[in-house]
């Protein structure tokens, strides 16, 4: 189990009118996941490269549904990169992939807050983090 990860802050730019519904594809060039993980003495940040998925935009409502490729993952530290892909966290060798979608996601002062079905390592739970969603022409 991955522990220590505050949260999740997830980009995606999309394009075209907000009245009418679209599907964008989400890539890791348009899209980011990145994390922050805590411990005693200091913090680590790191993310993913590798993604896919599709925002759709119905009027207002956004949903997400993102595959993330977990060998793709990265942080400040090699070392850390490394032991994170071994089976003490994402063990990217049996479970290659985790996945995202969202159920809920609201509008904040501050930018989105994204909610939804998270599946790592084989196992489900619903999680919520903050989240910048851009639109534009």
């Amino acid at each position: 189990m991955v522990r220590g990860i505050l949260g999740i802050a997830v980009a995606a730019l999309l394009f075209g009118p907000a009245d009418a519904a679209e599907t964008f594809k989400l890539t890791g060039e348009n899209t980011k996941i990145e994390f922050t993980g805590t411990k005693k003495n200091g913090k680590h940040v790191g993310g993913f490269k590798k993604l896919s998925g599709t925002a759709t935009v119905d009027g207002g409502a956004i949903a997400l549904d993102v595959e993330i490729d977990t060998a793709s993952i990265y942080t400040d530290t090699d070392g850390l990169t490394k032991h994170l892909k071994t089976s003490d966290f994402f063990n990217v060798k049996d479970n290659p992939k985790a996945t995202f979608k969202s159920t809920k996601i609201e509008k904040t002062d501050t930018g989105y807050k994204v909610t939804g079905d998270f599946t790592l390592l084989g196992k489900k739970k619903e999680i919520s983090f903050p989240a910048t969603i851009t639109t534009g022409d």
